[in-house]
């Protein structure tokens, strides 16, 4: 992996915990819009799964838990 690739997979694990880097804060450090960030990190870490997920938990699933658990993904009520 290279060097710009490897920046693009430690900035995202420094953000993960916090909901993920801001749009300016990807264009400052890449020059990148936020889509073809997350583009770029999907391409570079495609088939591989984070040690400590479960199976058949996603980064969505893990993320909306964080920011409101009990919350379901994919409503916009919480769960009950």
């Amino acid at each position: 992996m290279d060097h710009y690739n490897h920046a693009i997979e430690e900035f995202h694990q420094q953000w993960e915990p916090y909901g993920g880097p801001t749009p300016d804060d990807v264009f400052i450090e890449f020059g990148l819009t936020i889509n073809q960030f997350y583009a770029r990190h999907r391409a570079l870490t495609r088939g591989r799964r984070r040690r400590d997920t479960p199976r058949g938990d996603t980064t969505t699933q893990m993320t909306a838990e964080r920011a409101a658990p009990g919350a379901r993904v994919g409503t916009s009520t919480p769960a009950t």
